[in-house]
């Protein structure tokens, strides 16, 4: 199956680019193209790990097939539904910072199943032996109703990593520094914001998971009132 998309990438634009590789969009697929690395069994591993992901209800898009032509490694994987999380160029214009926006209110109107799950899924892929990357909101698709990951990569953290979750997803679902680069919507943002973080705390604690750590990394000087919200003691923080 993966011939066929070669075949028609050869006469499309390049729909995105990443660090050391190109994107092409298709309606269910997405083919990657960069150069040629033998990464041996990596790419076995990578593809059964990605399935069992997929089987387990974690939003992921599993890896198809792989190819080798002319020095350059193609990789056909099923395509996430909508579009980026978030984007750096949305502080550009206020367009953008109003995009940005509406994808915080979005957010910031989900149920707390929605951020549970986001969280079950974060954990179960560091598990499994996968990386994510916090810094990079374009790993991240949102289709409106759920949270797809992308470009995973590989790794052995999860026991450096399981602590920092609740940071990272906080992270991710803000924006990154987007909320004090959009200067424009930042009062309007802010709001949505603490209502993500509140919904983040909320879906934590059902988890049976410490919120000291993502109270300590939202709200160092008490300015969403994280603490008084969740009616925390300084003995229920400990």
């Amino acid at each position: 199956m993966i011939d066929k998309f070669i075949k028609e990438s050869l006469n499309m634009e390049t729909s995105s680019r990443g660090s050391n590789k190109v994107c092409y969009y298709f309606d269910d697929y997405v083919l990657l193209k960069g150069d040629f690395v033998n990464h041996g069994e990596e790419e076995i591993i990578k593809r059964d790990k990605l399935n069992i992901l997929k089987a387990n209800d974690v939003n992921v898009c599993r890896v198809l097939e792989n190819a080798i032509i002319d020095n350059k490694r193609y990789e056909l994987q099923e395509r996430a539904k909508g579009e980026e999380l978030y984007n750096f160029h949305f502080a550009y214009n206020l367009e953008g910072q109003n995009k940005y926006l509406s994808v915080l209110d979005s957010l910031s109107n989900q149920d707390i199943e929605f951020f549970k799950k986001f969280i079950i899924d974060w954990s179960k892929i560091l598990k499994i032996g996968f990386d994510v990357d916090p810094s990079k909101c374009s790993n991240f698709f949102y289709d409106g109703k759920e949270i797809t990951f992308i470009d995973l990569n590989l790794t052995n953290n999860y026991e450096r990593r399981a602590p920092w979750i609740l940071r990272e997803v906080a992270t991710v679902l803000r924006g990154g520094g987007l909320l004090w680069q959009c200067k424009k919507v930042y009062e309007e943002a802010n709001e949505k914001v603490k209502i993500i973080y509140q919904k983040i705390g909320e879906a934590a604690l059902e988890l049976d998971y410490d919120i000291n750590e993502l109270i300590a990394y939202t709200d160092p000087n008490g300015e969403y009132g994280l603490k008084e919200y969740f009616n925390l003691s300084e003995k229920r923080l400990i």
